[in-house]
């Protein structure tokens, strides 16, 4: 049986998920009452890393051009978001500008952010159990300006409190690509991102320590924002990486030698658990993981554009596929792409046609999902007057590893619309379409319809 947490499920180890065939109260498929695994509810169950929506406000995505990157929310209208000012309607954060104190703060280097994200998702088809599944994943942090605070040029300090509730976890729709990015197969509350931040020589430089989530800074592409599936958030063949909820204590260096060229390189305890912060056996398991990567602002008429590579390597111990002992270590390679191919005249920003594509492998003696493709195109700013609004086609594949019972592959298919209803709220219904899920063509084909609420305080 595979020895680490993180690793995928029994559908994948064994290949026989029968959503047809599954108990009614705990969605585990009664194929896998017979399975050579010690605990068939373990394996089912892919991993207790999920990770989070990269567009909300708490998220601080690594930044791949040089320049500091401001964790303040996006400027929202013109005048005073607090009573008697602007209409509640129109503020940017449903709590305001506190009377003038938020603006404050963040003047004076301090800048809080929140949101709330919920979730109600239905397997309209297939499926195993536990029809209109509730989530809800609630995050708050406080970014520290050094410079801004106390004078100390470069310098940020971050923390993040975050708690989920996804009681169901893997088996609503048990399938690789799972279909939230809030889902996790416990429910959790924890301080998800602690670090310090410093950037030298003229922002070529910069260097963070801390409790850090990897996924915010290798492997993601700003355009899938919006997304719903977690195929989206990084590539599906890098399930070794500790992300939430047990992203782990470490450390990564970005270096940008020219405006539009960056390397990075990253450390990280790989056996963290949220209840151990400080373990006896710290680093003993180690995720290392590099990127490096070309942007653009404007080719012709493209905009935005960005190419990257990166590759992964995880010290613990795996057992193989194949039966025939253990793997010391697995590894893997990735590769994405992201352009925004067209911008209607006058507009600036996001607003646009944009395009993605993520590619993934990894050692296949030992990571079931091997292989993996996906690609989406996104619209952002849908109509003349709905500049915020979302609508996003997104398709990812899954190969699995030769030696598993039943190798195959697994397709889903998304489609989302973002609709912004206030500058704070966001309402979006979204469709997915699994083919083959785990890799099983006997199977009834999951269709999945989540309508996702966040609001942002």
């Amino acid at each position: 049986m595979i020895k680490t947490v993180p690793v995928l499920a029994a559908a994948l180890a064994v290949g026989a998920v029968h959503a047809q065939d599954a108990v009614p109260d705990t969605g585990i498929p009664e194929s896998l009452a017979n399975s050579p695994t010690d605990d068939a509810v373990e394996m089912l169950a892919p991993f207790t890393n999920a990770g989070v929506p990269i567009d909300q406000p708490a998220a601080l995505l690594g930044p791949r051009e040089p320049g500091p990157s401001a964790p303040l929310p996006d400027d929202g209208p013109a005048g005073t978001e607090w009573f008697g000012g602007l209409s509640p309607w129109e503020w940017s954060r449903l709590t305001g500008d506190w009377g003038g104190a938020r603006t404050w703060l963040e003047e004076h280097g301090v800048t809080f952010a929140s949101s709330l994200t919920i979730e109600w998702g239905d397997a309209i088809s297939g499926g195993t159990a536990s029809k209109w599944v509730t989530r809800n994943y609630f995050n708050a942090s406080l970014a520290f300006d050094t410079e801004k605070l106390v004078g100390f040029e470069g310098g940020q300090f971050y923390v993040e409190f975050a708690t989920t509730n996804s009681p169901y976890g893997g088996t609503f729709v048990p399938v690789t690509q799972w279909s939230s990015t809030i889902e996790l197969a416990e429910s959790t509350t924890q301080v998800s991102n602690i670090w310090y931040e410093q950037r030298l020589f003229d922002d070529v430089l910069r260097l963070k320590f801390g409790k850090i989530d990897p996924t915010l800074e290798f492997g993601y592409l700003e355009a899938t924002a919006g997304f719903v599936n977690l195929a989206t958030l990084y590539p599906v063949s890098m399930v070794m990486v500790p992300t939430y909820s047990n992203s782990g204590l470490g450390g990564l260096a970005y270096l940008y030698p020219c405006e539009h060229f960056y390397i990075g390189v990253g450390a990280f305890d790989a056996g963290f658990e949220p209840d151990e912060f400080i373990r006896d056996d710290q680093f003993d398991d180690t995720f290392l993981i590099g990127e490096t990567g070309i942007t653009w602002d404007a080719i012709g008429s493209l905009h935005d554009g960005r190419v990257s590579f990166g590759g992964w390597w995880d010290s613990r111990e795996l057992d193989r596929l194949d039966g025939n002992g253990t793997e010391p270590s697995s590894w893997g390679i990735y590769a994405l792409a992201q352009q925004h191919v067209w911008r209607p005249e006058g507009a600036e920003g996001e607003r646009g046609l944009w395009i993605f594509g993520q590619f993934g492998y990894a050692d296949e003696d030992v990571i079931p999902p091997s292989m993996n493709i996906g690609g989406g195109v996104t619209l952002r700013g849908t109509f003349p007057t709905r500049d915020l609004d979302a609508l996003g086609i997104y398709a990812s594949h899954v190969q699995y590893a030769d030696a598993l019972a039943l190798p195959g592959n697994e397709t889903v298919v998304e489609l989302f619309y973002g609709a912004q209803i206030t500058p704070a709220v966001r309402l979006t219904p979204d469709i997915q379409f699994y083919f083959d899920p785990s890799g099983d063509d006997t199977v009834t084909d999951p269709i999945v319809f989540t309508l996702r609420l966040e609001l942002d305080f």
